[in-house]
């Protein structure tokens, strides 16, 4: 890792092993533009969504 990208989806792997159920996952490098800014929006409303229907 060490800035080579890669985390979330790593954790993301950790996470399912461990029984985790996991929404998705995004890597953003240094200052999000406005595309990136738009999925980690989206992103929050769909955990919102998952959690609010839980």
């Amino acid at each position: 890792m060490g800035g080579r990208g890669g985390a979330p989806a790593f954790v993301a792997e950790e996470l399912k092993t461990a029984g985790f159920t996991v929404a998705g996952t995004f890597e953003v490098q240094f200052v999000p533009d406005e595309g990136e800014l738009d999925s980690a929006f989206d992103a929050g409303l769909t955990m919102a969504k998952r959690i609010s229907s839980e």
